[in-house]
């Protein structure tokens, strides 16, 4: 006896958490990458390179590029970051980076 097909509602549920699975473990590992948290910033030159290095961010969730919205200097802990956030073009999801200027001084 064969096993009765999966009904298209079930295929399609399966496929939903397949694809949050993935954006769950794209998340955890670009928080773990230079860059993607406050304890982890890239280090830059200048603040004049933050969004160029920025935009050429891909989008972990689904490969494409991203636009920067805003870039500004916060405090995290003792020192001064700037910090990056971006929009994916393609699927529309926001991430954050996180850089430290190798001039700054921590204040």
């Amino acid at each position: 006896m064969s096993k009765k097909p999966k009904r298209a509602r079930t295929a399609r549920r399966e496929t939903d958490r397949a694809v949050e699975r993935h954006l769950e473990n794209a998340t955890k590992l670009v928080a773990l990458e230079r860059g993607g948290a406050p304890d982890r910033p890239l280090e830059l030159a200048s603040a004049s390179q933050v969004e160029p290095d920025a935009s050429g961010f891909t989008c972990p969730a689904c490969g494409g590029t991203v636009r920067v919205e805003d870039h500004e200097a916060a405090r995290h802990g003792a020192e001064t970051l700037r910090v990056a956030r971006v929009i994916c073009r393609q699927c529309h999801r926001p991430w954050t980076r996180y850089y430290r200027l190798a001039g700054a001084l921590s204040n």
